[in-house]
């Protein structure tokens, strides 16, 4: 996947040396899929911190994508670890770190709650809205 972002430390997602904590900042406000663009929108937890107010992370091209059934895009969701899975492994007890994974290994967000969301496309970008 070619993509803007690394994975930092599980629950954080890195652009040119800047940290978006994922897992304490943000949550998962909304998400929508058109059967190729994947958008997934984060929004900051109200805090009174320098940062964008929100993000969206935005898959194009989307070739693979699973929800666990305990998806619910009208509740507030946070991310508790990311990472990478081979596109044969859905054992997902453990992830891959950024270090560990291959240019075609699909991104896993396991959200609090056991929720996960697991995306493979063409094109993956953080952006700042």
């Amino acid at each position: 996947m070619d993509k803007n972002f690394t994975v930092g430390q599980s629950n954080e997602l890195v652009v040119n040396d800047i940290f978006y904590d994922l897992h304490n900042v943000y949550q998962l406000k909304d998400l929508t899929f058109d059967g190729n663009e994947l958008r997934i929108l984060f929004e900051l937890d109200g805090k009174e911190l320098e940062l964008p107010k929100q993000l969206v992370l935005v898959f194009d091209g989307v070739t693979f994508l699973q929800f666990s059934e305990e998806i619910n895009p009208k509740r507030f969701w946070a991310v508790e670890e990311m990472g990478y899975k081979s596109f044969d492994d859905f054992d997902d007890d453990w992830l891959a770190t950024e270090q560990q994974s291959e240019f075609k290994d699909h991104l896993f967000i396991r959200l609090v709650g056991n929720g996960f969301i697991r995306v493979y496309s063409k094109h993956a970008k953080l952006v700042e809205l």
